[in-house]
């Protein structure tokens, strides 16, 4: 049997968001009086520490030793910044990345199924489908923060949905952005490709079973990858040629 569905693992799979989510932190941090500002730089190294309110109470770790942030301001900060990245998300109307909806319509015109495995706030995932030019009604199985007990890189996500789905891990494929993302599906036992977003091309996708080149945007002096050229044929050639 061949490929019987495809997994986005997360929202950044599915369209480009991570400038959005850091000026939004920086919004937040401003408006309660916190003296931060994640540049470029440091924002990219925190994508490496899961989850939102972690990625505070990490960068505040590294500022101040020996102490603790307060958990009630992370919890303000966090929720005020997930507003403001709603808010941008519905003001600037995104499309989806490159090749994301051919391939989804390729895949639903061949009885694939297409789900969303992501570990980040519901809210921030169905914000993100109805503003953005997918729709939910393209996907079989949303799963999201709500749905389970452990973030990625724990596979609990991944189990659920292969659950929901109905289909055996090997006859499906994982699309991540992330490298915490890879190893959640890695270890839920599932072919992985990495497509790396603007602000992860630095992590370490290299146990994917493949990695999608990178296209570099001269105007916005960025490099991410496309999947202009991932289409059904090729994640059907990918998972026939590991299993």
């Amino acid at each position: 049997m061949g490929i019987r569905a495809i997994i986005f693992g997360g929202i950044g799979t599915l369209v480009e968001t991570s400038e959005l989510q850091r000026s939004a932190f920086n919004d937040a941090f401003a408006e309660f009086g916190v003296p931060w500002h994640w540049d470029r730089e440091t924002y990219r190294y925190l994508l490496s520490v899961s989850g939102g309110r972690n990625r505070i109470r990490h960068y505040h770790s590294t500022q101040v030793a020996d102490t603790i942030f307060p958990e009630n301001l992370v919890r303000s900060i966090h929720e005020r910044k997930t507003a403001l990245f709603q808010r941008a998300l519905a003001s600037n109307r995104l499309e989806s990345r490159p090749g994301v909806r051919n391939l989804i319509n390729k895949a639903k015109n061949s009885d694939v199924r297409i789900a969303i495995a992501s570990t980040t706030l519901r809210s921030n995932v169905f914000t993100l489908v109805d503003t953005s030019d997918l729709d939910t009604e393209s996907f079989d199985v949303i799963l999201d923060k709500e749905s389970v007990d452990c973030a990625k890189p724990h596979p609990e996500v991944y189990f659920r949905c292969l659950d929901a789905l109905g289909v055996p891990r090997v006859n499906a494929v994982a699309i991540e952005d992330s490298d915490s993302g890879v190893q959640a599906a890695l270890a839920a036992g599932l072919t992985c490709i990495a497509v790396p977003g603007e602000n992860t091309t630095q992590q370490d996708f290299s146990r994917a079973a493949l990695i999608v080149d990178n296209g570099h945007d001269l105007e916005r002096g960025v490099t991410a990858s496309t999947m202009a050229g991932l289409d059904l044929t090729s994640c059907q050639e990918l998972v026939a040629s590991i299993r």
